[in-house]
């Protein structure tokens, strides 16, 4: 380089500024593609049912369902809403055959992909398990223990979960997770 002290200096003080830039362009565009592209400010959740049942009377029959939340995204999952439902689908309810009638259409209503069950328990998240927090790569477990009638053969048990991230931005959506359960085969089987 040629020139004087002052215009070396003044190249390298330019030189320097444009570098600063381009690293805070660069560090701009991949949190850009890191936290919008990727979507990476919003929790991922994995929902699982671990279902058992034993008799405890002529009469009765314990249900209990353990819901499993796993974190698979990278960043914190907070609970606090959820709810889990249990169905009663075999013997069929009197209503949801009356619904169907002699047609095949089922009790179907347009837009609805299942059929309208009756549910037999509800339950929503019991306060002294609220809130939650799921850090990353971990996961969480409620137990729900539910008495039903022996004489229930097969259940359909939901569960959903409110994602609190999604609803502070003004969504109401969550994680769902739905299983049939065989009441009539062996006790202690898991769906």
């Amino acid at each position: 380089m040629s020139g004087s002290p002052g215009q070396m200096k003044d190249t390298l003080e330019m030189l320097l500024n444009l570098t600063q830039t381009a690293a805070i362009i660069v560090a701009g565009v991949w949190t850009y593609w890191l936290f919008v592209g990727k979507r990476q400010r919003y929790p991922r959740a994995q929902i699982a049912h671990t279902v058992t049942h034993f008799t405890i009377s002529a009469s009765r029959i314990v249900l209990r369902v353990t819901l499993s939340i796993e974190n698979k995204g990278d960043v914190l999952i907070r609970i606090k809403e959820g709810s889990l439902e249990v169905f009663q689908m075999l013997p069929c309810p009197d209503e949801v055959l009356a619904a169907s009638g002699d047609n095949d259409e089922g009790t179907y209503v347009k837009g609805d992909s299942e059929l309208k069950w009756k549910p037999i328990r509800k339950t929503e998240m019991p306060t002294e398990r609220i809130p939650r927090e799921i850090e990353p790569d971990e996961t969480d477990e409620l137990p729900f223990e539910f008495i039903l009638d022996a004489k229930c053969r097969k259940v359909l048990i939901y569960s959903h979960f409110t994602n609190e991230t999604k609803k502070e931005s003004g969504e109401e959506i969550g994680w769902d997770k739905s299983t049939v359960y065989d009441l009539g085969r062996p006790e202690a089987m898991s769906a």
